[in-house]
């Protein structure tokens, strides 16, 4: 395809939202890597966000993340990390040294928490689709509407509110 934009080793839309997630557009937020470092661990491991934000040290082991708690019954399971899961929680493990969590954040709860994101996502999708827009020649191109952003929306999410659309 002509037009198919080129994003490196990650490659199509997944790669331009990482790409928007690292890039320098992130660097006005607190930690410019959160958003990126959430969605790989979400993709990669098929979390719900509330099991990501609450994840502690201790649940990671031996190659594994442990969740004790969750939505269902069925909940509680090791989940074997991928080699960039494994990465982004050794940066992640090292950055929160002496935290109770693997994300901290100023919150009440002590954990980052959907609002801690939503600004950063955002940003992702716009800086996604300027990348697209830049690579294809067309303008009217947005990574808005398309399949990866519709699920990555839905692993942003928190119940039923989806981050894209204002009320």
């Amino acid at each position: 395809m002509a037009n198919a934009p080129t994003t490196g080793a990650e490659g199509g839309e997944e790669g331009l939202y990482f790409a928007a997630a690292k890039s320098k557009k992130m660097e006005q937020h607190l930690d410019p890597r959160l958003l990126h470092d959430v969605a790989i661990i979400l993709l990669d491991c098929g979390f719900r966000p509330e099991e990501c934000f609450r994840l502690r040290p201790e649940n990671v082991r031996d190659g594994r993340i442990e969740i004790q708690y969750g939505k269902t019954d069925n909940a509680r399971r090791r989940i074997p990390m991928t080699p960039r899961v494994a990465a982004t929680l050794d940066m992640r493990l090292t950055k929160s040294a002496g935290s109770a969590w693997v994300f901290p954040a100023a919150m009440k709860s002590g954990h980052i928490e959907p609002s801690s994101l939503k600004k950063q996502h955002l940003n992702a999708i716009a800086e996604a689709t300027r990348i697209l827009r830049k690579q294809t020649g067309r303008k009217r191109r947005s990574l808005k509407g398309s399949n990866f952003t519709h699920y990555a929306i839905l692993a942003l999410r928190d119940g039923h509110r989806t981050w894209t659309r204002g009320r």
